[in-house]
C-alpha cells in the first residue's frame, strides 16, 4: 500500500486532514481515490459553489492515498464526511485517522441497496446509523382553491438571523443540513425564503431552493406561538403557485416523522425511491458526557 505522503496528502496523527486551500486541491483529493480502471464508491455530492465556500471559511480538509480519499467539512460543533475510494483497505486505512473527539456524519444517498459498500466501510469504522430520511416529490399540477386570503411576503436581508435561530432551535443540526447566516443571507437575495409575519415577528417561513426545471423545498416551519392560525398552509400554497409554478418541487423528509409526511401528502408529494442514510459516530467527549 502506498505511504500516508505526498504534498496534499499528507497523514500524520497531529495534522491528519491538512486544509485544502483551492478548488483544485479539493478534487485532486476526492479524485485519487479512484484507481485505475477500477470502480469507486462515493458519497461526495457538494456543489461548486459549497466547496468554494467551505475554502473561504477554512473549513473543508482532506488527504488520500492510492484507491481511498477523505474529505471532511466543519459545520459548527462536528464534521460531515466524505469518502471516495476503489480499494476498501486504503479507505480503512485512513478512517483510522479521523478525529475521535469530534462527532462525524456522513450522508449515504442510495436507491434500494445501491451503496452498501459504503454503508460496510463506516459500519466497520464504528459508525451507527443516525437517521433516515425519504425523498419526496411533486410533479408540477394545479393546488385546490383556496379560501385564504393572506399571503406571505418575501423575506428581508433583516430576518436572516431570526430565520437562522429558528432553524438552530426547531431542526436537527446533523441531518438536515443546516445552513449559515451568509448562506441565508445569499437566499434572502434570490427570494428563495417565504415569510408571514405578525407584529413583526416571524410566524413561519418556508426555505426553498431553485434548480433549472426542479425546485427544493427546505424548511418548512411555523412558530409554535402561531399554530393555530394556518399559517403553514399559506406559505406552501404561496410556495407552488407562485414561486414554483410549472416546477416539480422535491425535499426529503425523516422516515418516522409521520405528522410532516402526511401533510406533504395532502399538498400532492409522494414518495421517491430514494433514501438518505444519515451515520454518525459521536465524538469521545460527547460520549463520555453523554
Amino acid at each position: 500500500m502506498a505511504k500516508l505522503t505526498d504534498k496534499f496528502y499528507q497523514v500524520n496523527m497531529l495534522n491528519s486532514f491538512p486544509l485544502l486551500g483551492s478548488y483544485e486541491e479539493v478534487i485532486s483529493v476526492w479524485a485519487r481515490g479512484k484507481s485505475r480502471n477500477q470502480k469507486s464508491e462515493t458519497n461526495f455530492f457538494l456543489s461548486e459553489e459549497t466547496i468554494l465556500r467551505a475554502i473561504k471559511k477554512k473549513t473543508i480538509r482532506g488527504a488520500a492515498i492510492d484507491g481511498g480519499s477523505i474529505l471532511l467539512r466543519s459545520d459548527r460543533d462536528f464534521h460531515h464526511l466524505y469518502l471516495n475510494f476503489s480499494n476498501r483497505d486504503s479507505i480503512l486505512e485512513l478512517m483510522r485517522y479521523l478525529p475521535s473527539t469530534t462527532t462525524i456524519v456522513a450522508d449515504i444517498i442510495q436507491s434500494g441497496e445501491s451503496h452498501q459498500n459504503l454503508i460496510s466501510v463506516l459500519e466497520t469504522s464504528n459508525f451507527e446509523l443516525y437517521r433516515r430520511l425519504d425523498r419526496m416529490a411533486r410533479n408540477p399540477s394545479e393546488l385546490p382553491l383556496d379560501s385564504l386570503k393572506t399571503s406571505s411576503e418575501v423575506a428581508a436581508i433583516t430576518d436572516a438571523s431570526e430565520i437562522l435561530t429558528h432553524l438552530e432551535e426547531n431542526f436537527d443540526r446533523f441531518s438536515e443540513q443546516l445552513p449559515d447566516l451568509d448562506e441565508i443571507e445569499v437566499a434572502l437575495k434570490f427570494g428563495e425564503i417565504l415569510v408571514i409575519k405578525s407584529e413583526a415577528q416571524i410566524a413561519g417561513f418556508l426555505y426553498f431552493e431553485r434548480f433549472r426545471v426542479t425546485s427544493t423545498l427546505r424548511y418548512w416551519f411555523v412558530n409554535p406561538l402561531f399554530r393555530e392560525l394556518r399559517i403553514g398552509g399559506r406559505l406552501i400554497r404561496d410556495y407552488l403557485s407562485v414561486h414554483c409554478p410549472g416546477q416539480m418541487s422535491q425535499l426529503w423528509v425523516a422516515i418516522d416523522n409521520f405528522n410532516a409526511r402526511k401533510r406533504y401528502e395532502h399538498y400532492g408529494y409522494e414518495p421517491r425511491k430514494l433514501t438518505d442514510h444519515v451515520y454518525m459516530r459521536r465524538g469521545n467527549n460527547e460520549v463520555s458526557n453523554s
